[in-house]
């Protein structure tokens, strides 16, 4: 279940709005969306063979098989990109840590939004980060350290 260290390759794809990595080492199809003070993770659940070419789709988004070659199309963000395998580097490691970090903090920020409770964001998400790009699946029951420490400081307040 545990990468010994994170993937060897992962697929990208990028736009002048939008960058997408797509780790096929995982059991879990996870697209992930990073953009300029966005990220998210759509999950998307893999689709029954049934003679089309959508591997995987959500409520917004599909990955899809065209030709051979692999893209990922997202109705809410108005955008498909061809994804190409690209040799795992520091700078991809890096950017998704950020694309991380910033999902985060919107959830966070969310959370106090619709909760109406103070709270500071930690910035620090690394072991959160860690463990979502090491494990090809993360169990049900997961919850980050991140939301932990939100709900936490509900207990304080």
């Amino acid at each position: 279940m545990v990468y010994s260290q994170p993937p060897n390759s992962i697929y990208f794809g990028k736009n002048f709005l939008w960058k997408v990595y797509y780790d096929a080492g995982k059991i879990d199809t996870v697209i992930e969306i990073s953009g300029v003070k966005y990220g998210n993770h759509d999950f998307l659940l893999k689709s029954k063979a049934n003679g089309t070419d959508v591997i995987a789709s959500s409520d917004i988004g599909q990955l899809i098989r065209k030709n051979g070659e692999l893209y990922y199309a997202n109705k809410d963000l108005a955008f498909e990109l061809k994804l190409e395998k690209k040799k795992y580097t520091s700078k991809i490691d890096d950017a998704r840590k950020k694309l991380f970090e910033i999902m985060a903090f919107q959830k966070t920020s969310s959370l106090k939004d619709s909760l109406n409770v103070d709270y500071q964001f930690d910035w620090n998400v690394s072991t959160d980060f860690n463990y979502f790009r090491d494990n090809r699946s993360l169990p049900k029951e997961y919850v980050p350290d991140y939301l932990k420490s939100f709900y936490k400081s509900l207990d304080q307040q």
